[in-house]
């Protein structure tokens, strides 16, 4: 369907109802990870979690990237849609599709901005993806149905040319939407967060993470530097971390 935004005939309030599937914060984060993990088998050598600060308002983000084979942009939109089903799953290569993407983010925080790489055709270039799913944009621009920015490039040697499944006018649209509502500043700063990849894989940004009853963030990531827990909870308790 060639759109520039794509819109899905679901009503935005679904997107927060609808993560609750995962009662336990660290539940949705072992789906992302067991998502990663499955992308081995389209070459993953390594599964990456983080957390990073958000320049415009040094808020916390959680950050989650794999080496993987990377989406391409119809593989970004099936990733992003909600009523994409997939339905021939090959072996264990699930990957990031289907809607546990969806409700593991949602779970963890408001808004997701995912980039990825992947092979062009005969391996002479590369495709990089950028979307985002935001709950706060959505919300906050009363929309009644869900819309999906997205951005496509083919980069050959160190020139990222922008591949339009539209027009002109909404390309620039995706472009302000995202910086707009995202942790970046413009559309190089976006272009920039492909530098630390390799040339296949996806990196995953969930932002605007969620507060607990208290105020504070769900995910603790001050109790142990080398550790990302959930705030107060006692590390003698025992919990069932498929959520």
């Amino acid at each position: 369907m060639p759109v520039g935004i794509d819109h899905v005939r679901v009503h935005p309030k679904f997107l927060h109802s609808n993560a609750t599937s995962h009662k336990w914060a660290l539940g949705a984060v072992a789906e992302l990870l067991d998502n990663a993990l499955d992308e081995v088998c389209n070459g993953a050598t390594f599964v990456n979690i983080d957390m990073l600060l958000n320049k415009k308002d040094e808020s916390r983000m959680l950050l989650i990237e794999d080496n993987g084979g990377g989406m391409d942009p119809d593989k970004m939109r099936q990733c992003m849609s909600l009523v994409y089903s997939r339905e021939n799953k090959i072996a264990n290569c699930i990957g990031q599709y289907g809607n546990g993407f969806k409700n593991s983010t949602m779970r963890l925080g408001a808004d997701v901005i995912i980039f990825s790489q992947c092979s062009g055709k005969q391996g002479k270039s590369i495709i990089q993806s950028i979307g985002m799913l935001s709950y706060t944009y959505l919300r906050n621009t009363g929309k009644e149905d869900v819309v999906v920015p997205m951005l496509h490039y083919e980069k050959r040697g160190t020139i990222s040319e922008k591949l339009m499944r539209s027009s002109v006018v909404d390309w620039n649209k995706n472009v302000d939407t995202i910086v707009q509502w995202s942790p970046y500043l413009n559309e190089d700063d976006l272009l920039q967060q492909f530098s630390s990849m390799s040339d296949h894989g996806t990196r995953i940004l969930i932002y605007n993470l969620w507060e607990d009853d208290q105020g504070k963030l769900e995910l603790d990531f001050d109790a142990d530097k080398f550790d990302i827990q959930i705030s107060g909870f006692n590390g003698d308790e025992k919990k069932d971390t498929n959520g």
